[in-house]
C-alpha cells in the first residue's frame, strides 16, 4: 500500500513538472536562464484623428461605389450607433462614480482599523510607491513607452502583526 501511494505521488509530481515545463515553453518572449519572462510590449491606440477619418472613408466609399442612397443610410446608421454609445459611455461613467465611492468609503474603513503606528507605516509605504511610480514614468519620459528595460517597483513588504 505504502509502494502504492508513493507511485501516485511520484507520478503527480512528474505530470505537474511536464505540465509546468511546457507552460514556460509557450511563453514566447523568455529573458535569460533564471529569469522571468520579459513582458510583452504593449500597443496603444493613437489619438482619433478627424483627418484621417474623412480620408479612410472617402477610400472606403471609392473602393465599394457606394451611391449616395447607400452613403446617406450608412450615415443615418452611424448617427443612431453613435447615439446608442454616447448613452453606454454615460452609464459607464455613472458606474466608475460608483466604484470610485466604494473604493474611498472601503479605504476608509481600513484606515479606521489601524493603529496609528500602522497608519504611519501605511504612509511610509504609499510614499514610497508613488515615488517609484514617479521614478518610473519619469523614465518612461525621456526613452518613451516601448524603449529601455522596465523594471517594475519591488513589492510592497507586508505589515507586521504587533501582538
Amino acid at each position: 500500500m505504502r509502494k502504492q501511494s508513493i507511485a501516485v505521488t511520484m507520478a503527480f509530481i512528474a505530470m505537474f513538472t511536464c505540465l509546468n515545463a511546457t507552460a514556460n515553453e509557450n511563453v514566447t518572449n523568455k529573458g535569460e536562464l533564471g529569469q522571468k519572462p520579459i513582458p510583452q510590449k504593449v500597443h496603444y491606440a493613437k489619438k482619433f484623428n478627424p483627418e484621417n477619418a474623412k480620408k479612410r472613408m472617402i477610400e472606403f466609399e471609392q473602393k465599394l461605389q457606394l451611391t449616395d442612397a447607400q452613403k446617406e443610410q450608412i450615415k443615418k446608421n452611424h448617427e443612431k450607433s453613435r447615439e446608442k454609445m454616447k448613452k453606454i459611455i454615460e452609464q459607464e461613467k455613472k458606474l466608475q462614480e460608483q466604484k470610485r465611492a466604494i473604493m474611498e468609503e472601503n479605504k476608509k474603513q481600513f484606515e479606521a482599523i489601524l493603529t496609528n503606528e500602522q497608519k504611519e507605516i501605511l504612509k511610509k509605504m504609499q510614499e514610497e510607491r508613488m515615488q517609484k511610480i514617479k521614478e518610473f514614468k519619469d523614465k518612461q519620459g525621456k526613452k518613451g513607452p516601448h524603449q529601455g528595460d522596465i523594471k517594475r517597483p519591488t513589492p510592497v513588504k507586508p505589515i507586521p502583526e504587533t501582538k
